[in-house]
């Protein structure tokens, strides 16, 4: 009984227990969360299939991959709803992006530069100066991709965002494009590396 008793006396300063025990919740877990009810120990079961162990490396402060990179929503002044890369006619991609909503004009039905320089000038003339336009290209389309990103990066033109898609570039050329828009003042960078 002393031992039982040694065991469980933790310092007042102690904020969680681990069981590794092999038995689950049928081991010493649930009896020592009965010995700390009230005072605010945390104890977690970790040999109970795993299902501590989410709970365990947040306890060590384990950092964690996904959390750092997965997407998430960001506060800008459009609505938080994207519409899918459109090739339509410029008069719907302006109503899309005048209601204050994201839309990207598909690159790849534009087969030349001076088709697409004709679709943003007519959707320039349609939206408010300050409202920008994303092109969605697709990277797995060689000769598209090489006169539509140097046409992203030139001055003048409302670009507001650039979004690679269909292609997986590698590390160095997607770091290559990112730069370049970048330096372009390209407010934000898109990479949909689907193959």
């Amino acid at each position: 009984m002393k031992q039982k008793k040694q065991a469980a006396n933790f310092p007042e300063t102690v904020t969680h227990a681990v069981n590794f025990g092999p038995r689950g919740l049928s081991g010493i877990g649930p009896f020592t969360a009965k010995n700390f009810k009230g005072r605010g120990v945390r104890v977690i079961v970790d040999s109970e299939k795993g299902r501590g162990d989410a709970e365990l490396f947040s306890l060590l402060d384990v950092k964690c991959w996904s959390k750092k990179w997965s997407p998430s929503l960001v506060r800008t002044s459009k609505h938080p709803i994207m519409v899918a890369p459109s090739t339509v006619k410029a008069s719907f991609i302006s109503a899309v992006l005048d209601a204050g909503y994201h839309v990207e004009l598909a690159g790849g039905g534009h087969y030349n530069a001076a088709a697409l320089r004709s679709k943003v000038a007519e959707i320039q003339k349609l939206i408010p100066a300050e409202v920008g336009i994303t092109l969605n290209t697709l990277y797995i389309d060689p000769r598209q991709f090489t006169f539509q990103f140097p046409l992203w990066q030139e001055e003048g033109l409302p670009v507001e965002g650039f979004c690679v898609a269909a292609g997986i570039p590698t590390t160095e050329k997607a770091l290559e494009i990112i730069e370049g828009l970048k330096a372009a003042g390209i407010k934000h960078v898109a990479f949909k590396p689907g193959t």
